[in-house]
């Protein structure tokens, strides 16, 4: 079930944010369009206080436990300010390091690369990355495919 909802793996992994309040049945729509592989852009528009940052936290998350065995894919998490995009990837990292329900389940995926700024995970197959600018992305891509982008504005 969690594998296919991106609320209920939040309430199951990330309980202290999907568990505040009851999900509203836009945060189940936004969830089937975040975890859509086949979706290559998504714009989420939604006031500010209705969790658009946390469900793309979650949906990375998702996207890192979930990565199909041997996909090596590419995560950009763009911000305004290198600073929010920082604290972004550093919500990813905490958990990737500190989620004993998530260690449970999938193991530890701390990778080689583990940075303010950039994260690679264990097996290997997903490279993360905060930046500030859409220059910076397109500097990476010379080397890398970007997979997705996640980008709070």
């Amino acid at each position: 079930m969690v594998s296919k909802d991106l609320v209920a793996f939040g309430q199951l992994f990330l309980p202290e944010d999907f568990m505040k309040s009851s999900a509203a049945p836009f945060h189940y729509e936004v969830g089937n369009k975040l975890l859509d592989r086949t979706l290559r852009k998504l714009c989420i528009v939604l006031p500010r206080g209705h969790s658009k940052s946390t469900m793309a936290k979650a949906a990375l998350l998702h996207r890192i436990y979930f990565n199909p065995k041997g996909k090596k894919e590419f995560a950009a998490w763009v911000s305004e300010e290198q600073g929010q995009a920082v604290d972004h990837l550093r919500y990813i990292k905490n958990h990737i390091e500190y989620n004993n329900a998530l260690h449970y389940y999938f193991g530890d995926m701390m990778g080689s690369k583990w940075t303010e700024k950039e994260i690679t995970t264990s097996r290997g197959v997903v490279d993360v990355y905060s930046l500030s600018i859409i220059r910076r992305i397109k500097r990476k891509r010379r080397f890398y495919l970007v997979d997705w982008h996640y980008c709070t504005l």
